[in-house]
């Protein structure tokens, strides 16, 4: 038997791998951009999300803030409305002397400023007085202004005092008065 020598050719083996190689990376790199273009979409979505996410949480925190700075609010009135019913709010004296208007401020029965007239120093006076107090630019004050209408000249000083407290509650915001004539104020004194 004569023996053959079988000659084996692999080119053409060789050019079906290597063009199955070629083509599964061509295939894996159009998977890998497929796959990149997704992914950015997805990020793209999910930046977008947190950024309307991040838009609510800023706005439910400025409404949270704005509830809080409205109890705040409702209980610095309810301590002002406290204070002012069992009689520790300020009250503001107009008196009248024979040669001019004056206020006396006083607060439970203490007398805070006295002798003070309705001219250019009044706001100044009323202020220091209510820093005395204690009073702070943002708390709530009820005050009263307590006038005998039945005096000569007090309609006239009444507007020098509303002008002065009028420019004293352009700093005091939550200021807030009530005038009381005590000309109304009937004798029940029983006979």
């Amino acid at each position: 038997m004569q023996k053959r020598e079988i000659i084996l050719d692999f080119t053409s083996l060789l050019d079906v791998t290597l063009i199955l190689l070629f083509f599964f990376i061509m295939f894996s790199q159009f998977e890998v951009t497929d796959s990149r273009e997704a992914a950015d979409a997805k990020i793209a979505e999910a930046e977008k999300e947190i950024s309307t996410a991040q838009a609510t949480i800023d706005e439910y925190q400025q409404a949270l803030s704005i509830m809080q700075d409205s109890n705040k609010r409702s209980a610095e009135n309810s301590k002002a409305i406290i204070a002012f019913s069992n009689g520790k709010s300020p009250k503001l004296y107009l008196y009248g002397t024979q040669s001019q208007w004056l206020l006396r401020i006083t607060c439970e029965d203490e007398i805070i400023a006295e002798n003070i007239p309705l001219d250019d120093s009044a706001f100044q006076r009323i202020v220091s007085a209510f820093d005395n107090l204690g009073i702070a630019y943002e708390d709530t004050v009820f005050c009263e202004l307590i006038l005998d209408g039945n005096q000569p000249g007090t309609a006239t000083a009444y507007r020098a005092v509303e002008k002065v407290l009028s420019q004293i509650q352009s700093q005091y915001q939550h200021l807030f008065y009530s005038r009381i004539d005590t000309s109304y104020v009937s004798d029940t004194r029983m006979s």
